[in-house]
């Protein structure tokens, strides 16, 4: 089933070729990305910001990756479960750590035992829903594409050593 009629099969070429879905796709998107990081990291080995080694590694290995879109799918296995830590965490500012991690972890054990999706589960519980702020922001916690850990946190500790 399609979500836009640029996904669908009856109606994209309406609306664009396959070329033109090629240039705005996310493999051509991601593409520029590392294309940007690469000549970053030249422009910056140049300067002597960092070593020309790590300017070389970055550059070669922006250009060598190869993203495999479909694995993302694999995430979808879970049906949420893989982001139970993460919603535990937003939650547990507003509900408190144990209660946070009660709610959760009952939630897990509803969506295995009823093969369901722990963002539905998560949405029956006024508590949780209180505390993340709505529907919306319960589908947004349990999209592992917006749990990156500690991700962030280590970007500040690495630039502020930097200073």
């Amino acid at each position: 089933m399609s979500s836009t009629v640029f996904d669908s099969l009856l109606f994209r070429d309406m609306f664009g070729t396959a070329a033109m879905r090629a240039v705005f796709s996310d493999a051509a998107l991601v593409g520029r990305y590392l294309e940007a990081e690469a000549a970053l990291a030249r422009a910056q080995a140049g300067l002597g910001t960092i070593p020309a080694s790590a300017g070389d590694a970055i550059d070669a290995a922006a250009k060598s990756i190869k993203i495999d879109y479909d694995r993302r799918a694999n995430l979808d296995l879970t049906d949420g479960l893989i982001v139970a830590e993460a919603v535990m965490l937003a939650a547990a500012s507003k509900l408190g750590g144990q209660d946070a991690y009660d709610v959760v972890y009952e939630a897990c054990r509803t969506a295995i035992e009823t093969s369901g999706r722990l963002a539905d589960v998560l949405k029956t519980k006024a508590e949780v829903v209180s505390a993340l702020g709505g529907d919306d922001a319960i589908e947004h916690a349990c999209d592992p594409a917006n749990y990156l850990g500690l991700c962030g946190e280590m970007v500040d500790r690495v630039l502020a050593g930097r200073g």
